[in-house]
């Protein structure tokens, strides 16, 4: 989808990330382990890049290791 058609938002501010690990229990949504905030980034479960929108629906907090397998 053309950059000019994506959500205006690309990233999760620090607080969405903060919240939405809490609502993970304080565990990376893909491996399942006990992580900090400062420990994972927000991960678009529908791709950013085909159109889906940066938002709670969209989001999961992923350790720095998954999140390199899910894009590699």
């Amino acid at each position: 989808m053309p950059k000019s058609q994506r959500d205006k938002k690309r990233v999760w501010t620090k607080n969405e990330q903060k919240k939405k690990l809490d609502e993970q229990g304080g565990n990376c949504a893909n491996c399942g382990e006990p992580k900090t905030v400062d420990d994972t980034v927000g991960h678009h479960d529908k791709r950013h890049a085909d159109g889906f929108p940066t938002d709670d629906k969209n989001h999961k907090q992923v350790c720095k290791d998954c999140h390199n397998d899910l894009h590699h």
